[in-house]
């Protein structure tokens, strides 16, 4: 499996990773960084998948995700994107099937689709300025996919993803800048750690006096509360996934029908002018 560059290259990004992790391991058969930040295991990997013809190369950064938290980001916007996606993006927003929650920082909310339970969670680690500032420098790479592999990632695709206890930042190229490489890991680390602090001060609240206590009652609602929003939102992802399946059904069927009566309209045309006659 070739990487990008040179074989020097492809060293320096990884031991770029594996300078900001503990108990570091590196492999360059398959350019990968395994080491600990704390007691979290992160995973560095520049990625290649090949299909018939099609080449597909990212760089990704693993950790583990907190317990409880489901979380998408996709950029907002992006130079390439097929005008149907913004068109479909707009119409899920409208029918409330694609949820967003914004940061309150005009920049980051105009770069990000952010969707993500337990809503109290999500506001309280995009309030954290190195996570967005890390999460802005990295999706430049969102805005210069390399087309020649063809491996611009779809409009579905996200950038990051939190969810069954794995929380990965995706980007769609190999990265080939060491400074990037170390801002990937750091940005991955602050994540989870953050997340984990936060859903362990939910915990220790919930724990907290008896049930007949007041804080310890709230605390038990807050806990609920953010289980049944978890339960909506992998609902309202269902719903959305059912509800794209019937536009492209639809859409198909539309174009269907408008190249049968093009296809109709050209012959009816030929035959009046005489220019086709298929029974003489």
């Amino acid at each position: 499996m070739s990487r990008p560059g040179t074989l020097d290259g492809m060293r320096s990004i990884l031991h770029a990773a594996a300078g900001l992790l503990a108990r570091a391991e590196i492999s360059e058969s398959d350019a990968t960084v395994r080491g600990y930040a704390g007691e979290q295991l992160i995973t560095f990997a520049l990625k290649l998948s090949e299909e018939g013809s099609i080449t597909k190369q990212w760089t990704e950064a693993c950790a583990p995700a907190p317990e409880g938290l489901v979380l998408w980001i996709r950029p907002a916007r992006r130079a390439y994107d097929p005008l149907f996606d913004r068109i479909l993006l707009k119409w899920e927003i409208k029918k409330g099937i694609t949820v967003r929650h914004l940061a309150g920082d005009p920049r980051f909310d105009a770069a990000f689709l952010v969707e993500g339970a337990p809503r109290q969670v999500v506001r309280e680690l995009f309030s954290d300025e190195e996570i967005r500032k890390g999460l802005l420098e990295l999706s430049v790479a969102y805005d210069r996919p390399d087309i020649r592999h063809g491996e611009g990632p779809l409009y579905l695709e996200p950038m990051l993803s939190a969810s069954e206890g794995r929380l990965s930042i995706h980007l769609p190229r190999w990265i080939e800048d060491a400074e990037q490489a170390s801002l990937l890991v750091r940005t991955t680390v602050r994540l989870a750690a953050l997340g984990a602090e936060i859903v362990r001060r939910g915990q220790a609240g919930s724990d907290q006096g008896d049930t007949s206590d007041y804080r310890g009652q709230a605390a038990q609602e807050r806990r609920m509360r953010d289980e049944q929003e978890v339960r909506d939102l992998r609902l309202s992802i269902a719903r959305r996934g059912a509800w794209r399946r019937r536009q492209l059904i639809r859409g198909y069927l539309a174009g269907s029908a408008a190249l049968i009566v093009y296809v109709a309209g050209v012959l009816t045309f030929l035959y009046l002018t005489g220019e086709w006659r298929p029974w003489q």
